[in-house]
């Protein structure tokens, strides 16, 4: 088990979910404003 490898596509997957949720803030941020 690459312990490595497991924490890059971890530290991957928090990135792109962070950018869904900013993107996602955003976009009913503009909606409500």
């Amino acid at each position: 088990m690459n312990f490595k490898k497991m924490s890059a596509e971890l530290i991957r997957a928090m990135a792109f979910a962070i950018r869904i949720v900013a993107i996602a803030v955003l976009v009913w941020a503009i909606r409500w404003w």
